[in-house]
């Protein structure tokens, strides 16, 4: 027996018995984390007030249902559907939040403009709107903060390229300041195409 072929059979044999403690190596050529704003972001969502907030939307909306002073099936269906979409996207990625809580928002006009006149919600009508209040102030914090999360990882990830930190910095490309202009439509026929 040749005994090149003994130490391969021994060396699969121990592949084979130890496989499943095997754990894979993550190989990176060179080096370089991406900056993950996934992760920013659930950090930032979870360590502020978003998550009792959408808790205390889904709350309040139950308590509308359950109050039975809500005959139209229509209303109490939406509001079915917009207690499963906060409950569904409580937890998910900023688009996720942040729409939710547009869509609660729209769901506050509806409440005012349609519920206004049922007197048995009337409390839980105007916590639900201040609540939305919290959510639309709360996002706006915590997007401030995953700006400065992703300014400082620039800084600290790219030391030596200082003035690049700096520009980052002050270039939003993430989460556009409210305050820049939105685009104009294009006025000449010729600079749609021509290009």
């Amino acid at each position: 027996m040749n005994p090149d072929d003994s130490n391969g059979r021994l060396l699969i044999r121990s592949i084979v018995d130890h496989y499943p403690s095997i754990k894979p190596i993550a190989v990176d050529g060179d080096g370089i984390q991406p900056l993950d704003f996934d992760r920013i972001f659930a950090e930032s969502r979870d360590s502020g007030e978003l998550p009792h907030l959408f808790d205390e939307l889904i709350a309040l909306a139950e308590k509308i249902i359950q109050s039975g002073e809500i005959e139209s099936l229509t209303a109490l269906s939406a509001l079915k559907y917009l207690i499963r979409t906060l409950e569904e996207n409580r937890n998910g990625s900023y688009l996720a939040v942040s729409q939710s809580i547009s869509l609660a928002a729209y769901f506050k006009n509806l409440l005012d403009v349609y519920l206004e006149k049922i007197p048995g919600i009337a409390e839980h009508r105007e916590a639900y709107a201040r609540t939305v209040r919290q959510a639309e102030q709360e996002l706006q914090k915590t997007k401030q903060e995953i700006r400065d999360k992703i300014s400082e990882e620039v800084r600290e990830r790219l030391p030596k390229l200082g003035r690049l930190a700096e520009i980052a910095e002050q270039i939003d490309v993430l989460l556009p300041p409210a305050s820049l202009p939105a685009p104009s439509p294009a006025t000449d026929e010729t600079d749609i195409g021509d290009q």
